[in-house]
């Protein structure tokens, strides 16, 4: 594969998501669906997307990038459900032994196991998971027909990515600006299309792209764990008492003061030249 050209390796990489997306979407033992890995199989399906956005056109690109965002929103409440008990987890972790704070975070995720296992184990979700299946010969079809040039490098995808970067770079300043739940979350999801383009493209310039790659997913867990803590907030205030809540809420607002810290003082390095700077490094590194 080390000789296989980018076009290719991006067609190849699509397919072995749809590939993983049916196993993932296939009722495992205790007939839960693995609903957690199916949900990035979908971001990484529309981070190659973004990556062939010029040369597939606007109109097919609008077209298969809704289409499969829509395959992965059918399971978006599952998914939050299971990362809300991951968090809880996280953050029983992180407590240590303060009891104000362990006892009602322990309520909450027993709460939310429940509702986890239940949501995990229903009918509907099966039926969902057989359904997109189906769905997924649309997209497998029109990844087999994307207009994929086999000797092209770097230069065929160099626009789609500096729009990726420029894109990443601006939510940075945003959420820098306004750092508000919303914000944070769009620059996370600007942040993983960088960092699957990066992975794909790393063999065009490994010194570079390697480590780029994964200085942006410790970037990405930062924002990602900062908006699951925010996410398991809104869920506790219907589910424990003031006081608790109240006990929560501090311990909460610390963690989340300092993943923003580190994600700020991170995105102040990832994101201190402009797009058209960071495109001519990569092609310097390409020699």
């Amino acid at each position: 594969m080390h000789n296989q050209s980018l076009p290719a390796k991006i067609r190849r990489l699509a397919r072995e998501e749809i590939d993983g997306l049916v196993s993932f979407l296939a009722p495992r033992d205790g007939g839960q669906l693995n609903v957690h890995d199916a949900r990035k199989a979908f971001k990484r399906v529309r981070s190659h997307l973004r990556l062939i956005r010029d040369p597939l056109g606007k109109r097919k690109y609008r077209k298969q990038n809704w289409y499969v965002r829509d395959l992965s929103r059918r399971f978006s409440d599952w998914r939050d459900r299971e990362v809300m008990v991951e968090t809880a987890d996280l953050l029983l972790e992180q407590c240590g032994h303060d009891t104000q704070v362990v006892a009602p975070l322990r309520r909450l995720r027993e709460q939310f196991v429940l509702e986890r296992d239940e949501a995990l184990t229903g009918d509907t979700l099966r039926e969902l998971g057989e359904a997109t299946v189906d769905d997924l010969a649309t997209v497998l079809h029109w990844i087999d027909r994307w207009p994929l040039d086999k000797k092209a490098g770097f230069e065929f995808v160099a626009s789609s990515h500096r729009r990726t970067y420029r894109q990443a770079r601006r939510g940075f300043r945003t959420a820098k600006a306004d750092p508000t739940d919303e914000t944070l979350h769009e620059w996370r999801k600007r942040v993983k299309y960088l960092w699957t383009q990066c992975c794909t493209m790393k063999a065009l310039a490994p010194d570079l792209l390697g480590p780029r790659a994964v200085e942006l997913k410790q970037l990405s867990d930062y924002i990602g764990d900062d908006h699951d803590i925010a996410v398991l907030l809104e869920h506790a205030e219907s589910r424990l008492p003031p006081g608790d809540l109240a006990a929560v809420r501090w311990s909460c607002g610390v963690r989340r003061a300092e993943l923003q810290r580190q994600a700020f003082e991170l995105g102040e390095e990832l994101f201190a030249e402009r797009a058209k700077a960071w495109i001519r490094r990569i092609e310097k590194a390409m020699g």
